[in-house]
């Protein structure tokens, strides 16, 4: 939660500090609904996460969409 506030307060994040903020939520979300979900990241290794500048919260809404929406109504459609 820190790390979402602390964010949102800013016009611009570092796409690490976004990262880190993802992986916290992704955890929350696995231990919420019982590890029902695996993930895997890829990131360019070209690519500086710490130079690279985001909107605060662009991704986590389509990380949230994906897990709820995709992902565990086809767990349990199996």
């Amino acid at each position: 939660m820190r790390i979402i506030l602390e964010n949102s307060r800013q016009d611009w994040v570092s796409l690490e500090s976004e990262l880190n903020a993802l992986r916290l939520y992704i955890g929350m979300e696995k231990l919420r609904f019982e590890n029902q979900f695996y993930y895997h990241e890829s990131i360019s290794k070209n690519l500086n996460v710490m130079s690279t500048l985001i909107p605060p919260m662009l991704i986590q809404p389509y990380i949230e969409n994906a897990i709820w929406h995709g992902l565990l109504p086809k767990k349990s459609d199996q």
